[in-house]
């Protein structure tokens, strides 16, 4: 085995071990993220039986104040 050959493939094995950090770094905050939004909408949902998930886009805050959005 040449050393430009083992090269190649130690390049490659790294390049797949940083795109499989990136995907699992990704899921991790997707999942913390869901578990957050979720369970805070839950809590404030028990509080305020009308309320809706808030998501990214911030629904809740502007349909509070003006609810003719709704």
């Amino acid at each position: 085995m040449t050393s430009l050959h083992w090269g190649a493939m130690m390049t490659n094995e790294l390049v797949w071990v940083f795109l499989k950090g990136i995907l699992i770094g990704l899921l991790v905050l997707l999942l913390f993220w869901a578990v957050v939004e979720f369970s805070s909408w839950g809590i404030r949902k028990l509080k305020h039986p009308g309320a809706k998930p808030s998501g990214w886009w911030g629904k809740t805050r502007l349909v509070n104040k003006f609810p003719i959005l709704e």
